[in-house]
């Protein structure tokens, strides 16, 4: 991606109060290793990726679990439309693989469902698109105790 492509990407997120940051570091555990205590945010189709064994080697994904968990990190997942399947991504199914005494780590928005892709989401808050802004912001989230669960709840 062109540093030019990066600026434009950014540029989308001070106007929204929120504050990122960039790694080339390509596993989880090791973005954990460096920005502990967080939680990511990521969509069905990379939390499968997170989950898939083939990353971890003889590590494996529970002991790879276990030190991102110690650094106090964890997982916001969403579920995903995934435009070359054209189908989308359930997060019960993205998750399904995860160690059972890992899935705590994986907090969902289990009831959060905007069928667009981010390439659109961004050429939408470019053009100040009405439509984008009432889909992304009417929604306030909030975890439920003990599922873990963010909730989608319209604003009144």
């Amino acid at each position: 991606m062109s540093d030019d492509s990066v600026r434009g990407r950014l540029e989308q997120f001070p106007k929204h109060g929120a504050t990122v940051v960039l790694t080339r570091t390509p596993l989880y555990v090791d973005k954990a290793r460096l920005l502990a205590p967080c939680d990511f945010v990521v969509g069905a189709d990379t939390a499968t990726r997170i989950l898939d064994p083939k990353y971890y080697g003889q590590v494996g994904v529970a002991a790879t679990l276990d030190v991102i968990r110690n650094l106090d990190c964890g997982f916001i997942v969403a579920g995903r439309y995934d435009t070359q399947a054209q189908a989308f991504v359930n997060v019960d199914n993205a998750l399904a693989n995860a160690p059972i005494s890992h899935r705590d780590m994986f907090s969902t928005l289990s009831k959060f469902r905007y069928d667009i892709s981010s390439t659109e989401i961004r050429n939408n808050l470019i053009q100040d698109s009405p439509t984008t802004f009432l889909g992304l912001h009417s929604l306030d989230s909030s975890f439920s105790s003990g599922e873990k669960e963010v909730d989608e709840k319209k604003k009144g």
